[in-house]
């Protein structure tokens, strides 16, 4: 899968890596150590869905490994939401972020819990907080 020219400058502005999986190609990235899911919503009705085995996989890992992950949920305009992993975790295990019949978590507004971002110095500022969470 191509990377999208939104998700690609974003990750381009923030100094994130590409992180290569086997068996998934979605938008994963890694910055400072924290593995990031970045994902944009291009319609006017704004959702986004996230692979359910990759989230999984994820949780396990901070749970087990002390690996840090969060999403980034983007609009078109290099504006977003940041979800850390620790918040993430809080919203499937109170079943507030379910899995659809194809496997993804579908996450929808109102984006409650996030933290908002309006450009890519404050998504750092808010990462760099995030970050060892």
């Amino acid at each position: 899968m191509a990377i999208q020219s939104e998700v690609r400058q974003f990750v381009e502005l923030i100094h994130a890596k590409q992180k290569k999986l086997e068996g998934y190609n979605g938008n994963l990235f890694i910055k400072n150590d924290t593995i990031l899911i970045i994902k944009i919503s291009r319609t006017d009705k704004v959702f986004y869905g996230v692979n359910g085995n990759i989230i999984d996989l994820l949780i396990y890992s901070m749970q087990e490994k002390n690996i840090y992950f969060g999403i980034v949920l983007l609009d078109n305009k290099q504006r977003g939401y940041f979800y850390p992993g620790n918040i993430i975790f809080n919203k499937i295990q109170k079943n507030i972020w379910r899995k659809a019949n194809d496997g993804d978590y579908k996450i929808n507004p109102p984006l409650r819990d996030a933290l908002y971002f309006k450009s890519h110095e404050e998504f750092e500022k808010i990462f760099k907080i995030c970050s060892n969470v």
